[in-house]
């Protein structure tokens, strides 16, 4: 897992309504065969981050990989047909996603390497509602940007 997915899992163990564990999965990422988060009992509420497509930026010297990611919270309602159950599922999600947001703020007001790149500005929210599976909850769109390394320090790496 990248630093950033291992972050976002800590923070999935530690929140007192996830609570994440081997024994209880809550959290999946892409980075996670589909094979191994459909033959895991995945519990609600469920977390799950995407990083997906990357941009590169900058400048010569001062280049970087802008890579577009989601995070997602979803909870089951025994009754799609609800709309009491249904409310009250985007309301917690929502709530679970205001919590992951004030916590990265912080973190990046304390410099910490996992969320230095994260963009916020211009991030998007949107519902999520998958009635027949009777997943609600809402998806946050946002981009990790991280400096690239462009010195190549390893000249075996190609050959002559």
């Amino acid at each position: 897992m990248t630093p950033f997915q291992t972050y976002i899992s800590q923070l999935c163990t530690r929140h007192k309504d996830i609570r994440h564990s081997a024994d209880e999965t809550h959290f999946a990422c892409s980075a996670d065969s589909a094979q191994t988060v459909m033959a895991q009992q995945l519990h609600y509420p469920a977390v799950f981050l995407d990083e997906g497509d990357f941009t590169i930026g900058g400048e010569t010297g001062q280049m970087a990989q802008r890579r577009e990611c989601s995070l997602t919270f979803v909870t089951h309602v025994a009754d799609s047909g609800s709309s009491e159950e249904v409310q009250a599922a985007l309301t917690m999600t929502g709530r679970l996603l205001l919590d992951f947001l004030s916590k990265i703020v912080s973190d990046r007001r304390e410099a910490k390497r996992e969320v230095r790149g994260i963009q916020l500005v211009g991030a998007e929210a949107h519902r999520v509602e998958l009635e027949g599976a009777g997943l609600y909850g809402w998806m946050f769109f946002f981009a990790n940007e991280t400096q690239l390394p462009l010195c190549q320090t390893d000249n075996s790496i190609f050959d002559d």
